[in-house]
């Protein structure tokens, strides 16, 4: 398996690895923020390309609030795309759930054009939240 840090920099060596993924701030974010705890101790934890898209969708949200305080044409809102079996249902569903924990976040919308997310995997992600659906 080939990994990558954040900056898609190719990490060969699995102490490189260990230095980026599991130092201890690394591993409780991961714990607290990127995990699915499902209700039959099931357990889902995203992959790090799935956690750095999630950060940057959160980073963009927070950016781009930042900036429509100084500019009335500053961008509101944005679209997100993936190839097939990148792992798109589960980063989206974090990013929903994280976004909306942002305290100057009052709606997330979530619009999928495809009907995949009828798809039992899909479904059980999106379950897992009552909120959300």
């Amino acid at each position: 398996m080939r990994w990558s840090d954040s900056e898609n920099n190719k990490i060969d060596y699995i102490e490189d690895f260990a230095t980026h993924f599991l130092n201890k701030n690394a591993l409780l974010n991961v714990i607290c923020k990127f995990c699915v705890f499902r209700s039959n101790s099931d357990l889902w934890v995203m992959r790090p390309y799935q956690i750095c898209a999630t950060e940057r969708i959160l980073e963009k949200i927070k950016e781009d609030n930042r900036n429509s305080k100084n500019s009335k044409n500053a961008s509101k809102g944005g679209c997100i795309w993936h190839s097939t079996g990148s792992g798109k249902t589960l980063t989206s569903f974090k990013a929903v759930q994280l976004a909306s924990e942002i305290d100057f976040v009052d709606k997330v919308l979530f619009r999928c054009w495809q009907e995949r997310l009828g798809q039992p995997n899909d479904r059980r992600i999106w379950k897992v939240s009552s909120g959300f659906c």
